[in-house]
C-alpha cells in the first residue's frame, strides 16, 4: 500500500500536500494562494485509484469558472479612474486564472496538461470578439485608450511568458491603435481650429535665433542659414509654426501607442506615417478648406492663408525628417512609406485661389453698384468716374 502511494503521488512534494513552503523563498503572488486542498484531494484520489475521476471533475469545475471569468465584460466608467479599475479587474482575473493552471501544470502530473490549458485559452480568445466590438464602439478619450493599451501589453507580456499564444491580442491592439488615432484626430481638429481662431493673419517677425528655433520646431533647420540676420521678417503668420508644433505633438502621441505592439521598427514607422497621412488628408485639409470658405474672412486674410499654406508645403520635408528621427526609419534606407498627405496642400492652395477670385468678383460688383451715369449730359468727361478710380486703387 505504501509502495502504491509512493508511485501514484511521487509527483506531489510533501510540502505542497501539507501547505508548507521553503522559508528562504521571498513572497511572490503565488505565495498568497493555498494549493494544499487541491494537492490533498489529488493525493487521496490517487491512493484510492480514482485520480482520473478527480481530474475530470476538476476540469469540469474549471470550465464553469472560465465561463464566468472570461465573460466578465470590461466596462467604461464615467471617469478614467473608473474605466481603469473595471478593465484592470477583468484582465487581472484572467491572468490569475491561467497562472493557477500553469502552476498546477508544473506541480502535478496529468491533472493539468498543455492541451487543457490551450482549450481554456481558446475559450478566452473566443470571448475577444465581444471585447473587440466593445472597445472599438466606445467613444473614449486618447488617454483612456492609451491606458488600456498599456494594460493589454502587460497582459500579453505576462501570459506570453507562460507560453500562451497572444498573437490575436496583439491584433486587437492594432485595431485599438486605429481607434486611438481617430480619437487623436478628433482632438487635434479642435486644436487646429483654436490656432486658426487666435491667429492675426499677419506676417511674423522674430528677434533672435533662439526665438526662431523655439518657434519653428522641426522646420527650424530649413529656415536658418549662416547669413540670417535679426530681426527677421517672415512672410507667413504664427499659424505656420503652431501647425508644425501640433504635428510634432501628434506624431509623438501616435508613436507612444505604436510601440511595444510586437512590431518591427519598419512596421511601427508605417503605422505612424499612415496615421500622420490621415491627419493631413482628413483633419488638417478639411480644417484649412473650411477656414478659406469662411464668409467672415476678408480678402487679405485669405491671401495670408494661401501664403501660409505655401510655406507649410515648402517645409513639409521637415515633417518627413521628424518622423524618421522618431521611428528610426528613413524612406531611402527602408520600405517606409512617404507622407503623401503633404500633397494635400496643393488642394488647399487651389481652393484659396478660387476664394480670392470670388472675393475679388464680389468687390468689383460692389464698385459697379456705386456707378452713377448722367445719360443726358452734353459734356464729355475727361477723367474717370470716382467708383472706377476707387476700384483701380483697390486692385
Amino acid at each position: 500500500m505504501w509502495q502504491s502511494h509512493q508511485t501514484m503521488c511521487s509527483d506531489i512534494p510533501i510540502d505542497h500536500i501539507l501547505g508548507r513552503r521553503p522559508k528562504s523563498i521571498e513572497d511572490g503572488p503565488l505565495d498568497f494562494l493555498n494549493f494544499a486542498p487541491i494537492y490533498r484531494c489529488l493525493h487521496i484520489y490517487s491512493i484510492i485509484g480514482e485520480r482520473e475521476d478527480f481530474a475530470k471533475e476538476y476540469h469540469a469545475d474549471r470550465k464553469k469558472q472560465a465561463d464566468l471569468t472570461f465573460k466578465f465584460v470590461p466596462k467604461f466608467g464615467d471617469t478614467a479612474l473608473q474605466s481603469d479599475s473595471y478593465n484592470t479587474e477583468y484582465f487581472c482575473k484572467v491572468v490569475g486564472f491561467f497562472v493557477i493552471e500553469n502552476t498546477l501544470l508544473h506541480t502535478t502530473q496529468g491533472l493539468v496538461t498543455h492541451t487543457s490549458i490551450d482549450e481554456l485559452w481558446n475559450l478566452f480568445l473566443s470571448c475577444l470578439g465581444n471585447l473587440d466590438q466593445l472597445l472599438l464602439n466606445k467613444d473614449d478619450q486618447p488617454q483612456q485608450l492609451l491606458d488600456l493599451k498599456l494594460l493589454l501589453v502587460l497582459f500579453c507580456q505576462t501570459l506570453g511568458g507562460y507560453e500562451l499564444n497572444v498573437t490575436k491580442l496583439y491584433k486587437l491592439l492594432i485595431n485599438l491603435y486605429q481607434k486611438y488615432c481617430d480619437s487623436l484626430q478628433s482632438l487635434w481638429k479642435s486644436k487646429f481650429l483654436e490656432v486658426f481662431a487666435r491667429d492675426n493673419y499677419s506676417p511674423l517677425s522674430v528677434d533672435s535665433d533662439v526665438q526662431l528655433e523655439q518657434l519653428m520646431g522641426c522646420a527650424y533647420p530649413a529656415l536658418r542659414s549662416s547669413d540670417t540676420k535679426f530681426p527677421l521678417h517672415l512672410p507667413f503668420s504664427k499659424l505656420v509654426p503652431e501647425i508644425y508644433t501640433l504635428m510634432e505633438e501628434y506624431i509623438g502621441a501616435s508613436l507612444q501607442f505604436a510601440t511595444h505592439l510586437d512590431l518591427s521598427q519598419t512596421e511601427v514607422d508605417d503605422l505612424v506615417r499612415k496615421s500622420t497621412n490621415e491627419l493631413l488628408t482628413k483633419t488638417l485639409n478639411d480644417c484649412l478648406i473650411d477656414l478659406i470658405k469662411e464668409k467672415n474672412l476678408v480678402l487679405s486674410q485669405i491671401v495670408q492663408v494661401s501664403i501660409n499654406t505655401s510655406y507649410l508645403q515648402r517645409y513639409s520635408s521637415c515633417v518627413e525628417t521628424f518622423v524618421s528621427s522618431q521611428t528610426g526609419c528613413t524612406v531611402s534606407s527602408t520600405q517606409a512609406k512617404d507622407l503623401y498627405g503633404l500633397k494635400m496642400f496643393d488642394n488647399v492652395k487651389e481652393e484659396a485661389k478660387r476664394q480670392i477670385h470670388v472675393k475679388l468678383t464680389e468687390k468689383i460688383d460692389e464698385f459697379f453698384e456705386l456707378s452713377r451715369y448722367n445719360w443726358s449730359t452734353s459734356e464729355v468727361r475727361e477723367y474717370p468716374s470716382d467708383y472706377m478710380t476707387d476700384m483701380l486703387t483697390y486692385l
